[in-house]
């Protein structure tokens, strides 16, 4: 080529000019390679770059349309002459490639050149490709020439590297902006379903995925059964091979890349990267992106895992917040439910009336400020037919602006009978013999404790059963029921049975957990109740025993009195009816004086007669036994 060197410096102007431009790099390259073609009259003019993993070039135009994997032109380094000038970073020239001697593939691929050269381009410390030029007819190649075409490899250096700084620095920018975009996701909300909504919805966002899906760690039931998804169907979710890439995730702690069509049928949603969310060395949860648009290397996916940190950060912080939230809920259930032990309880202390208070035991039993059954019946224990005999019964007529009406089913209640200590064939008795709380799910029993595990079944023919088909008072439609006894301190005292008649709501936890505790209380204010009635009659028998036994004491000392007076009347009365009989001995029958002294006698011994009698029954009579001979006291008796 002839030149001058004006137009040598023409074309370094031009070059520089390019280069310091502010165009991206893929229209730079294509001015340079434009004029340089121009200028030299190449045939062919380009650049092989060096991709990131150090050991292919391939054409720069390649590069920048992502076809590289179809290239045809692609090489390894230290293949061909373009694979030996990287690799030794020097350049090579042949001026005619047909007595050029070269096993490389390279010669196969540009037989249609005859002149040929490859510079590297690099720097002092990295080398990013090499400049192929080559002609089809045979040049002589001057040094001026290798020295311009040596300056264009420089100044391609400069704007690659330029370039790669400028795309680290962006790239960087841009990591630092999905992880903010993560953060303020995950600061968005402590709201677990938000939370994950949110993290889904800008992880596709920032990832340019087509569907998302994340398995979370539940710390309450210690298993992975917090699932979430978007884009995809709840089949390729419940898919067993869906299962099997995150269960695999989760066991080994490491990123997979899948890209296998076996894994789904949907080839728009290949590939899938599974991401392990980490907390402290232990995998929390799995977020998998579905139909990644973009080609992913090493910084990529550590980018990936620091914005998994930030997920996993947040997820951990939101799991916090929710057990906080279940611990103050917990806590205010627990002072309500005191707020309403107490008051139940003051209520039940405030008579010993147990008529009062079996009314008040079972109004709360209904009462929505209590414990919301709809219907509640009071059994207590009869000790002498060995039975529970119906008390009281309440039932929910409606609901009526918050507040319950009822109606009273006492005498359908007390027309019940259940035989108890004698009912040594129910399962069902002999639990509650033991204190223990029963719910029944019709036809069968179920017994629940103070951790309300699964208890067993009884299918008994038991007395409690039979109430489920007695008519209205147990519609056959009821479904649920709670049998609890009245605990007293040391023994059964009856028992509470509890439903909900009219709504067939099912019974729930922390009902039955209150009801549980409610009827110990209730037991014991009712066992006060009866030991208060059994002390009231004790105290009437005893007043009435005490008047009594004064009423005794005051005819004793009577009695005594009496005898004392009779014993002192009793001698002169001796003498007074001895000397009468003596003058009326003395004096003649036919006088006038007879008569007199015959009513002396007479009536001195009806007073003696008076005084014996007094002093017998004032007298303790002591029996005194002996024996006799019957046929002389048979003589005697019919002698009088």
């Amino acid at each position: 080529m002839d030149t001058t060197s004006f137009e040598e410096i023409e074309i370094i102007n031009k070059f520089v000019s390019i280069s310091i431009s502010t165009s991206n790099i893929d229209q730079k390259l294509t001015q340079i390679f434009y004029y340089l073609k121009k200028y030299f009259r190449w045939d062919i003019c380009t650049l092989f770059l060096l991709l990131r993993d150090k050991k292919v070039l391939i054409p720069w135009d390649s590069f920048f349309r992502k076809s590289y994997s179809k290239n045809k032109l692609k090489c390894k380094i230290g293949e061909g002459i373009i694979g030996k000038a990287a690799l030794e970073r020097k350049k090579i020239i042949i001026e005619d490639f047909k007595k050029f001697s070269d096993p490389s593939k390279i010669k196969t691929k540009l037989t249609n050149y005859n002149s040929l050269m490859a510079i590297p381009v690099h720097n002092e410390h990295l080398l990013f490709g090499v400049l192929f030029v080559g002609s089809k007819n045979n040049r002589k190649f001057l040094p001026k020439d290798e020295k311009l075409h040596d300056l264009v490899a420089k100044i391609l250096a400069g704007i690659i590297h330029n370039s790669q700084l400028f795309f680290n620095a962006q790239k960087r920018v841009e990591e630092i902006a999905s992880l903010y975009e993560i953060g303020k996701a995950a600061s968005y909300t402590v709201k677990l379903d938000l939370l994950l909504d949110k993290i889904l919805e800008r992880s596709m966002d920032i990832l340019n995925a087509k569907a998302s899906f994340l398995k979370l760690y539940d710390p309450i039931s210690k298993e992975f059964i917090i699932e979430k998804a978007k884009g995809i169907s709840s089949d390729l979710v419940n898919s067993s091979s869906l299962k099997r890439l995150v269960t695999k995730v989760i066991k080994n702690g490491k990123l997979i890349v899948q890209k296998s069509s076996k894994i789904i049928p949907n080839s728009s949603l290949l590939p899938i990267i599974s991401l392990p969310l980490d907390i402290k060395g232990k995998v929390v949860g799995v977020l998998s992106l579905f139909g990644l648009k973009n080609i992913y290397d090493k910084e990529d996916i550590e980018l990936f895992l620091s914005i998994t940190k930030e997920i996993a950060v947040s997820i951990e912080n939101a799991f916090l917040f929710r057990k906080m939230e279940n611990i103050v809920g917990e806590k205010d259930s627990k002072v309500h439910e005191l707020s309403l032990l107490c008051k139940i309880d003051g209520e039940m202390l405030s008579t010993m009336e147990l008529d009062e208070l079996s009314d008040t035991i079972l109004n709360y039993t209904i009462n929505e400020e209590g414990l919301g059954f709809e219907r509640a019946m009071l059994f207590l224990l009869d000790k002498k037919s060995n039975s529970l005999k119906g008390l009281k019964g309440v039932i929910i007529k409606e609901q009526n602006k918050g507040k319950r009406d009822f109606i009273r089913i006492d005498s359908k209640i007390q027309s019940i009978t259940i035989p108890f200590f004698n009912n040594k064939d129910c399962f069902l008795v002999q639990e509650i013999i033991k204190k223990k709380p029963l719910a029944i799910f019709k036809n069968k029993i179920k017994l629940y404790n103070n951790h309300y595990n699964s208890g067993e079944f009884c299918k008994c023919k038991c007395a409690f059963k039979d109430l489920l088909k007695s008519g209205d008072t147990f519609p056959e439609n009821l479904r649920t029921m709670v049998i609890a006894p009245l605990k007293g301190k040391n023994e059964i005292i009856g028992v509470i049975i509890a439903d909900n008649y009219l709504t067939n709501k099912p019974l729930e936890k922390k009902q039955l957990e209150l009801f549980d505790i409610f009827n110990s209380q209730a037991g014991l204010a009712i066992e006060n109740a009866i030991l208060y009635k059994n002390l009231n009659e004790i105290t009437k028998e005893l007043k009435k025993s005490q008047k009594l036994l004064f009423q005794t004491e005051k005819m004793a000392a009577l009695g005594e009195m009496a005898a004392n007076v009779a014993h002192e009347i009793k001698n002169p009365l001796t003498s007074i009816g001895g000397f009468a009989k003596r003058l009326n001995k003395k004096v003649s029958p036919n006088s006038k004086e007879k008569r007199y002294t015959e009513i002396l006698v007479k009536e001195s011994q009806r007073l003696e007669r008076f005084l014996e009698q007094a002093l017998t029954f004032t007298s303790e009579i002591k029996t005194e036994l002996k024996s006799n001979n019957i046929i002389y006291l048979i003589e005697e008796v019919l002698s009088l």
